[in-house]
């Protein structure tokens, strides 16, 4: 373990998540940030293949779209979408409500993001610069003070309207205009833009992938004050991405809103520990699965019940765990509702019923491909009778809860 992270261990555990955050920060070259963000400024201006957004239409806006757009809430953990090959580990990692576990087909990873103020509310640009987006963007300096000194006679926020508009546009799969719009909010220094571009240059959605871009947005945002950034860095500093593996960077990241009580950041916090292996890291993962799951947050209910089935970190209590697959199942946990299958199939933690087997493999195979291979090879032990009754549970249940992994 480095000297470094020791450091910010004792800084943690003596002033709180955001001086350690700030510790970790405080080697980062505002250079860096001020070089991409003159990059940004760049291709804002001079993309001309890419859809031009007119001030009527922010301005306006188009009533039927709107009503067709999401609202735009939990942006973070849920809109970074990983390309990695689906493959199924042992734990349920929230960086797209993913659940996932060894020796089957699937999964996937997720995550978005948390603040800190003090250096970009401190630092002052050079009134010169004031129509730059370095000046504005880099430090927060005069030309986002003159916008905002603007905008407080006014009642305007072009920045924020730019904001809201961007999230319209992403929640209507509108990428390459989301990131315009977003571009132009980081410019006019709004504190959440620059983790949602970042989040786009993660996921290569509307803009090239590009991770250290992202990576040095999200320091942006963090200087910002974002409320959103801290799971971005989390995830990236979890999974490697534009970063060196770093779990316990990413446990510090994850650590804030996860105190403030955002269950994707307790699950992921629980995946860390648990990917430690050892039996007090068990028990911590259980504790920070626990509080997610009584918001019923559905990965880390089922991480949770493995806990349970196991007896890792846990007493071992399968009538618990079968109880916590059954939540997450009804939720539409593709996963959770293949191992309830298998459950009823061992009659391990519930009586076993070999109808309701083959009913929640029905409804787990309509993403899972091993669901079906389990309920195949299984019903091959049943009447026809007792097939047909599994098959028409399954589509029922299927109706109610649906499956989405």
């Amino acid at each position: 373990m480095s000297n470094r992270f020791l450091v910010g261990s004792f800084i943690l555990a003596l002033t709180g998540v955001t001086a350690a955050v700030q510790y970790y920060c405080a080697d980062i070259p505002d250079g860096d940030t001020k070089e991409l963000l003159e990059i940004i400024s760049t291709e804002n201006a001079e993309r001309e293949d890419l859809k031009e957004i007119s001030q009527d239409e922010l301005e306006s806006g188009s009533t039927s779209q709107q009503q067709d757009l999401k609202n735009g809430e939990s942006r973070g953990t849920d809109s970074i979408k990983t390309d990695d090959t689906e493959k199924k580990v042992e734990v349920s990692s929230s960086a797209t409500d993913a659940a996932v576990r060894e020796n089957a087909d699937g999964g996937k990873s997720e995550t978005a993001a948390g603040s800190v103020q003090e250096t970009a509310e401190t630092q002052q640009g050079d009134s010169a610069e004031k129509d730059s987006l370095t000046g504005a963007g880099n430090t927060g300096g005069s030309a986002g003070s003159q916008n905002t000194a603007a905008d407080s006679r006014t009642g305007a926020d072009p920045a924020g309207e730019y904001f809201k508009k961007a999230e319209e546009m992403e929640a209507a799969g509108r990428f390459t205009d989301a990131a315009l719009l977003y571009m132009k909010a980081t410019e006019l220094n709004h504190p959440e833009a620059p983790n949602s571009l970042g989040i786009l240059y993660l996921q290569g959605a509307g803009v090239e992938e590009d991770y250290t871009k992202a990576r040095l947005l999200f320091e942006e945002a963090l200087r910002r004050g974002s409320k959103e950034v801290y799971k971005s860095l989390g995830f990236i500093y979890k999974t490697g991405r534009g970063v060196p593996i770093d779990s316990d960077r990413a446990l510090i990241y994850f650590m804030k809103p996860a105190q403030e009580g955002d269950a994707m950041s307790q699950n992921e916090i629980g995946t860390i520990y648990q990917s430690k292996s050892n039996d007090e890291a068990y028990r911590q993962a259980a504790l920070w699965y626990e509080k997610a799951a009584e918001q019923d947050y559905d990965p880390a209910l089922y991480n949770l019940a493995l806990l349970y089935k196991e007896g890792k970190g846990v007493s071992r209590d399968p009538v618990r765990s079968v109880s916590l697959l059954r939540r997450a199942a009804e939720h539409g946990h593709a996963y959770a509702q293949h191992d309830l299958a298998a459950a009823y199939a061992a009659g391990e933690g519930v009586e076993k019923d070999m109808i309701q087997m083959y009913a929640w493999f029905t409804v787990a195979g309509h993403a899972i491909q091993a669901s079906l291979d389990y309920r195949s090879m299984l019903g091959s032990l049943m009447t026809e009778e007792e097939r047909a009754r599994g098959e028409a549970a399954g589509e029922e249940y299927f109706g109610l809860y649906g499956s989405h992994e």
